[in-house]
């Protein structure tokens, strides 16, 4: 999963962590206190997000299954302001 992302979302990250689903039943993912509208494939041990938009700032990673319950990832992904690229 890349640390760090635009502040307005987008950002395709693959969350990895030890029994976050069966492999198709993670039903949510929230990232900075705002719940993913992208879930993609998941595993086990894995599940493709796009971030959501968010302010600047370190937000914990939240993912919730229905057979493990909740796995909490505190300060794994930082919003950084948008970079534009400026020509003389």
């Amino acid at each position: 999963m890349p640390s760090s992302g635009d502040v307005s979302g987008g950002t395709v990250c693959t969350v990895t962590g030890s029994n976050l689903g069966n492999g198709d039943d993670i039903t949510s993912v929230i990232v900075g206190g705002t719940a993913v509208s992208l879930i993609g494939a998941q595993t086990t041990n894995s599940v493709i997000i796009a971030t959501p938009e968010h302010v600047e700032g370190v937000t914990d990673v939240i993912v919730r299954s229905t057979s493990y319950g909740q796995s909490v990832f505190v300060d794994a992904f930082t919003y950084v302001p948008r970079m534009l690229n400026l020509l003389p």
